[in-house]
């Protein structure tokens, strides 16, 4: 068992014999054990690793201030996912059951007790352990996408309130512009005639013209005023206008009834609606009999605040207490509302414009506060050796490199401070945003402080830190010849250095690794790579930096920058840094680099053209798509391995039916047989042979039909023991993919989140030339250069014209 992987067990147990028995037993299997014989210090420490728990805590039964079982009780609600373990005395096995209804303990051994059992059960709580911080993880993860998620939900909701205020000030526009309209019609009106009537509608000015729309306008006064007088039982007598004109007194003047209907005439015969109104027009979706007709409500755009406005004089009866709550309650204020008395005392001042009062308000959220990691080393030093004239680097001249001694304080942790939910109108949880806990693990050569917030070395050596966040103490493997037959593939949980060449074929993993030359072989490493001389036809994959002299024919994936001395030739580079060149030579090579590519030259007349991409994060994007592949596939086999599943169950399903009817003719086989008994034992005492006759044939078949019965239930019985195990064989299966699907959740997560650490910089320079047919490509925008360019920069810019936004790359001299 490796030091990465070490397993950490916590024993508290007064029984000195029990004690040592079981830190030498977990001690000498690779366990990392901590022994207390107070649980106040053990409560602490529980306390102080949740960052990095305990994989097993270990009790006795009696302790001088706790039982064993109220031990493991407090222990978990410290540390749930820690597995807990009682050690019971032979003769107090008694307290067994109590321990495991109380503490829900996961194993239990008996003491004394051999060292193989305890390394068994140790080993078992260890994998359950492991399973349960996975789901732990991932439970968080799915929880903070659940928050995203209301947030989302929330914020649609606050939309839809805006939306519906702007519809609400729309239609107060709209009565605006009716009113306005209206008065408008009026005015147009008011001195409505007869010859202004005829000009309305474009007619010719002719006498016959006039006539025709004069007997229009007097077919409406008659009907208008025949069906008034109808309405009201009125008879009236219709007089020619010769008549009207030879009875009127010589001072007569029209009435003002007269002048209005001969104007509502005109009006009506035009199809002009609403031209003279006698009140004015009101919202129609609100009465003058609600509260809305008095009030209005205004609402904040976060949901945290709303007002109460006057329109106009209220009307008591209407505008109430009871009324105010209960249209509170309808608009979904239910938190926050102020006291009863204040609303009253709002009420019963007189009506002034503009007149409103806060009548609820919720409660505003505090955003949390970031954490930081401070390291007390150089984290990335970019000397990887001394140049020397001849062009190769010395890597014993590599200046200050980190190295620390034992129980140095390596890094050490601010927490980040969590914000505080806050309540909106409705009385629901304003979340904040989650603060991401920083990666900050101790691994291999490092300890972690009792208080989970320093990490120190555990050894002499180089610390390092990787992309992930894990802090390690490196001690170094030194190969004085080449990596071939002899030294047989590499895997160091630290620093290599190979003085000759990695050879072809050999695959090498660790830390870092410094060599010679790389010819071939296969690197993998969470850490930088350092070449004197070059690396040829390798596939290399490093979550660091990498130094060399120059590539040729290479496959490169890294997360750090890429600086090399002379050139890059026909090689596929994936970068989640920058390539630096500046003193070489790119060609025919396919490069993406998310920080930009920087070099002296890029290709030549005569090679295939380099494809260059800035700005972008295909190296992250690959893993992500690869990561995805394979969880697509797991959870198409993980859905088919349940359909299996549904499969056997119906089976077996069937199968219990079968065996309880079976079981069923067998039990009624066997009581029958009983009765019968009974009944033959009477038959003869009473003599009656024929009785006794039938009696035994019934018996002997009944016990006939019981005997078919168990063989069929015998056989039923295998086959659902044979179902059964080939379910539990799936749902095993199901479980591991599951537990794989977990881990490929989190490695997403990992990498979105390198994702956002680097800036991206669409930025290609080259201090000399670069060749014609060289594609560029970024973000937003392409380019293929059309001639060659000499002492350039060429980015990707943001260009604005005719207030449209746009992309390019632009060709900038130096």
């Amino acid at each position: 068992m490796t030091e990465e992987t070490k397993p950490r067990a916590l024993i508290i147990e007064n029984i000195k014999a029990s004690r040592q028995l079981a830190t030498q037993a977990l001690e000498s299997s690779g366990w990392e054990v901590i022994c207390e014989e107070t649980t106040e210090k053990v409560f602490q420490l529980l306390e102080n690793s949740k960052k990095s728990p305990f994989s097993l805590i270990i009790s006795g039964v009696k302790m001088p201030d706790m039982d064993g079982d109220e031990i493991l009780t407090k222990a978990g609600e410290i540390s749930p996912v820690t597995q807990r373990m009682l050690i019971i005395p032979v003769e107090e096995k008694d307290i067994l059951i109590r321990a495991i209804n109380m503490a829900n303990i996961h194993a239990c051994i008996s003491y004394p007790f051999k060292e193989e059992d305890l390394i068994s059960e140790s080993e078992r709580c260890n994998r359950a352990f492991l399973k349960a911080l996975k789901r732990h993880r991932f439970k968080r993860l799915v929880k903070r996408q659940n928050k995203q998620l209301y947030e989302t939900a929330q914020k649609f909701k606050k939309r839809n309130l805006k939306n519906k205020q702007r519809i609400k000030e729309k239609k107060l526009k709209i009565l605006q512009l009716k009113s306005q309209q209206r008065q408008q019609t009026k005015e147009d009106v008011k001195n409505l005639t007869l010859d202004s009537f005829v000009e309305y509608k474009k007619l010719p000015r002719k006498p016959n013209v006039f006539f025709k729309e004069f007997e229009t306008v007097s077919d409406y006064i008659k009907s208008f005023i025949k069906q008034n007088a109808d309405k009201h039982s009125l008879e009236w007598k219709e007089q020619n206008l010769n008549e009207i004109i030879a009875g009127k007194p010589e001072n007569f003047e029209p009435h003002e009834l007269v002048e209005n209907l001969t104007t509502l005439a005109l009006i009506n015969s035009l199809n002009i609606k609403n031209a003279i109104p006698d009140t004015p027009e009101k919202d129609p979706d609100i009465k003058d009999d609600t509260l809305e007709y008095y009030l209005e409500l205004i609402v904040s755009d976060d949901y945290i605040t709303a007002w109460l406005r006057k329109k106009r004089e209220i009307d008591k009866k209407i505008v109430t207490l009871t009324s105010i709550l209960d249209f509170l309650r309808e608009s979904q204020i239910n938190y926050g509302i102020i006291d009863d008395k204040t609303i009253e005392e709002w009420l019963d001042k007189p009506y002034t414009k503009d007149d409103k009062i806060a009548v609820a308000k919720g409660k505003e959220c505090v955003p949390g506060k970031e954490g930081k990691i401070i390291y007390n080393f150089q984290t990335d030093y970019s000397n990887p050796g001394k140049i020397l004239e001849d062009g190769t680097i010395d890597f014993r001249e590599r200046g200050e490199v980190p190295f620390v001694k034992k129980g140095d304080i390596l890094a050490s942790l601010h927490p980040p401070q969590k914000g505080v939910v806050g309540i909106n109108l409705a009385g629901s949880e304003i979340p904040v945003d989650e603060i991401v806990d920083l990666p900050f693990s101790s691994e291999s050569g490092t300890i972690l402080s009792d208080d989970g917030l320093n990490i120190l070395a555990d050894a002499d050596g180089q610390p390092h830190v990787d992309a992930m966040g894990n802090v390690t103490v490196n001690e170094e493997l030194r190969i004085d010849n080449d990596v071939d037959y002899r030294t047989g593939n590499i895997h160091f949980e630290g620093n290599i250095i190979v003085k000759g060449v990695v050879k072809q074929g050999f695959i090498v993993k660790g830390i870092s690794l410094t060599a010679n030359e790389i010819e071939g072989a296969t690197i993998e490493l969470s850490g930088d790579l350092n070449v004197a001389q070059g690396i040829t036809n390798a596939n290399i994959k490093t979550v660091g930096n990498i130094y060399t002299k120059f590539i040729n024919n290479c496959t490169i994936y890294g997360f750090g920058d890429f600086i090399v001395q002379k050139e890059i030739i026909d090689s596929s580079m994936w970068l989640s840094g920058s390539c630096q060149i500046p003193t070489g030579h790119i060609i025919a090579a396919s490069i993406s680099a998310k920080q930009g590519i920087e070099a002296k030259n890029i290709g030549t007349s005569s090679s295939q053209a380099s494809v260059l991409r800035i700005g972008l994060d295909d190296h992250i994007d690959k893993l992500e798509k690869n990561i995805q592949t394979k969880l697509d596939d797991s959870l198409k086999q993980r859905d088919e391995l349940k359909k299996q599943i549904k499969k056997l169950e119906k089976k077996d399903r069937e199968l219990h039916k079968d065996t309880s009817e079976n079981a069923h003719i067998q039990d009624r086989s066997q009581l029958e047989i009983k009765k019968y008994k009974k009944l033959l034992a009477e038959y003869e005492l009473s003599g009656d042979n024929d009785a006794v006759q039938k009696a035994n044939k019934t018996i002997i078949e009944l016990k006939n039909q019981s005997a078919r019965a168990g063989i069929k239930l015998n056989r039923l019985f295998e086959l659902q023991d044979s179902l059964g195990i080939k379910i539990d064989a799936l749902t095993e299966k199901v479980r591991i993919l599951e537990e794989k699907n977990i881990d490929f959740m989190i490695e997403k997560k990992n990498l979105q989140e390198l994702r956002e650490k680097n800036t991206p910089d669409p930025k290609v320079s080259v201090s000399q030339t670069i060749i014609q047919g060289t594609k560029i490509t970024g973000p937003h925008s392409s380019l293929i250069l059309s001639q060659d360019q000499s002492k350039c920069k060429i980015e990707e810019t943001k260009k604005e014209e005719d207030m449209m936004q746009y992309y390019e790359m632009s060709i900038i001299d130096l």
